[in-house]
């Protein structure tokens, strides 16, 4: 049981990368390695509470990039732009983050 956990969450922040970094061929294989080498490390637990909480640190690391992480795409000018639901999405997750300065 433990073991089909595992991997549904793996497949889950995989899937979350691909998603997140769409277009962005380097960070998809940077964050794909960084979380193969995490669950690499983690493969030999054998404690049912260990393994529980590893489950639990992937969930919201993927909940994390989900919801907090946006995909930034230079513009012709050399400044940075996200889209308009990528902007209202980092709104939400951090409002405070998001007020206009220029004020």
């Amino acid at each position: 049981m433990a073991r089909a956990k595992v991997l549904d969450v793996y497949k889950q922040l995989l899937k979350t990368v691909n998603t997140t970094f769409s277009g962005d061929t380097r960070a998809i294989r940077q964050g794909s390695a960084e979380i193969r080498k995490h669950f690499e490390a983690s493969k030999d637990l054998n404690d049912p509470n260990q393994v529980a909480q590893k489950i639990a640190d992937a969930v919201e690391a993927r909940e994390f990039i989900r919801d907090s992480v946006v995909q930034a795409k230079k513009t012709s000018t050399g400044s940075y732009a996200v889209s308009p639901e990528e902007a209202d999405r980092l709104q939400a997750a951090a409002p405070n983050l998001c007020q206009d300065k220029r004020k």
